[in-house]
């Protein structure tokens, strides 16, 4: 995997925030989160930190409000 091999590239943290996003889109949510968390734990200073925050928080609400 890309976020793997080469994890010190200025795209990896944009690489495991679509990892994060593909999981989305495969309703597979509780994945998704964890994977967004990685770009926030192992990026923090990258450009998909904010993104990844968002939309764990999208993800988040549905099941709060149940």
């Amino acid at each position: 995997m890309y976020v793997e091999r080469y994890a010190r590239d200025d795209q990896a943290d944009d690489a495991q925030y679509f990892v994060g996003m593909t999981y989305l889109q495969e309703s597979r949510p509780a994945a998704a989160i964890g994977e967004l968390q990685k770009v926030v734990d192992q990026y923090p200073q990258g450009d998909m930190v904010d993104d990844s925050l968002a939309e764990m928080m999208a993800t988040f609400q549905p099941w709060a409000s149940a």
